[in-house]
């Protein structure tokens, strides 16, 4: 039987709508993050929360693997959609890809709007939802297949990209409190998947490589000009006490 995806892991470049909370409140929920990580907010703000989830999000064999903030671990991660495997840092994650031994077996299928499923978060919490047509809320888009997923007894509107459009993989960087410090590399990880990606022939061991090859540049180079800064920094803390030192020392 084949295994089903976390909620977490969307087949290619989904977009993401989400639709009012009727079971605690009126607001909207985040769809990745349990409730004591991203408070339930107005639709404006939880927009501006998953766009800093889609730019921490990884590329991987037609998959988007998205930041998992749930009751799975104590800490935010990753769930590897080859294998049950999960990760709490990016780069240990990017290895394990590289060499991951599980097959991708388990599709993402395309959900009737009568019977939607997802994989349960957490032993405790782990429910299936029913979501009917008349039930769902959200704006319909012509050319869209639209389906209903439920996350905790929320409802998350999963609209795949139009076949006519092209993918966008450069997102603009929006930091976010509930995120970690690897936001801050994921534009350029991004644009290193979409270059990647072009590349004719090349399998996806080879971009995947070439992805985290870049990710490791982008790294050195953002840990030098930390340091310059902090050098800087320093000068200017020293030119301040040597004119305090001056001002105390006056008679």
């Amino acid at each position: 039987m084949d295994k089903k995806l976390h909620v977490t892991i969307q087949h290619g470049q989904s977009q993401l709508l989400v639709r009012k909370c009727a079971e605690c409140c009126t607001l909207f929920h985040c769809p990745f993050c349990k409730p004591e990580v991203f408070k339930p907010a107005v639709q404006t703000k939880l927009l501006k929360h998953l766009e800093a989830h889609k730019n921490q999000a990884l590329q991987y064999k037609g998959y988007t693997i998205y930041k998992c903030n749930l009751d799975c671990t104590r800490r935010s991660h990753f769930h590897c959609c080859g294998c049950l495997s999960l990760f709490e840092q990016k780069k240990r994650f990017m290895k394990h890809m590289l060499n991951c031994e599980g097959t991708l077996k388990a599709e993402v299928r395309s959900v009737s709007e009568d019977e939607a499923k997802i994989h349960p978060v957490s032993k405790d919490e782990a429910e299936v939802h029913h979501v009917s047509k008349g039930e769902a809320e959200g704006h319909h888009v012509p050319g869209y297949n639209t389906s209903y997923i439920g996350v905790m007894g929320h409802y998350l509107t999963l609209l795949p990209p139009l076949e006519s459009e092209p993918a966008d993989d450069s997102c603009e960087t929006i930091s976010d409190t509930h995120l970690d410090e690897d936001l801050d590399h994921n534009t350029s990880i991004n644009s290193a998947g979409a270059a990647t990606g072009r590349t004719s022939g090349a399998g996806p061991a080879e971009d995947l490589k070439a992805l985290y090859r870049h990710f490791l540049l982008k790294e050195m180079e953002n840990r030098d000009q930390e340091m310059a800064y902090r050098a800087l920094k320093m000068r200017k803390l020293e030119k301040e006490i040597l004119l305090l030192n001056k001002q105390v020392d006056k008679p």
